[in-house]
């Protein structure tokens, strides 16, 4: 997480940071199952959407590396590229998602 970066977007406010973290983590985490269906079910619409919410999200909190991966899984898909580019971008992010949400849940408890 870049929190210097994403501390600078709430005006330096770690308590709002705070919150955004422990948002993120409840609603990503609870989406997760979801967005996993929708990549393996081939649900371009869905999967975009989704890479789409996530993009903006991580970017907020500072998740660099996840926004990349959704940026990527997002335009994989708007560019109706082949399963076998969408799939592993989609592993990647979802990937990338679980690690954050464990490792913020972990934070908060």
């Amino acid at each position: 997480l870049d929190a210097e970066r994403a501390l600078q977007l709430v005006g330096g406010r770690v308590d709002l940071y705070q919150r955004l973290l422990r948002r993120f983590a409840e609603h990503y985490g609870a989406q997760l199952p979801e967005i996993g269906r929708s990549l393996t079910r081939g649900d371009p619409d869905a999967t975009r959407q989704a890479a789409h919410s996530i993009k903006g999200a991580s970017a907020s909190v500072g998740a660099t590396r996840l926004a990349l991966l959704a940026e990527t899984l997002e335009t994989a898909v708007a560019a109706r590229r082949p399963p076998d580019e969408i799939i592993p971008a989609g592993h990647a992010m979802l990937s990338e998602l679980e690690s954050l949400v464990v490792g913020l849940r972990a934070l908060g408890s």
